[in-house]
């Protein structure tokens, strides 16, 4: 893993090379994870989660229970 960010954007248009610049994410962050996306999963059963921990506790909850 190179970056430890949500979202990373990488210019090689200055007279130098490469640059780096430093800004806020755009988009919701998941109440879950913590990650900035575009949009969350919009799921009424778990709202603020976005989509892959919204899967990830389908996968641990037991068939049957909520």
């Amino acid at each position: 893993m190179l970056f430890i960010a949500s979202q990373v954007s990488l210019s090689t248009t200055g007279p130098e090379g490469v640059s780096v610049a430093v800004a806020r994410a755009e988009g919701e962050k998941c109440e879950r994870c913590w990650r900035v996306l575009p949009s969350l999963a919009g799921d009424p059963e778990a709202p603020g989660l976005c989509s892959r921990c919204v899967s990830a506790l389908a996968a641990e909850t037991p068939q049957g229970t909520s």
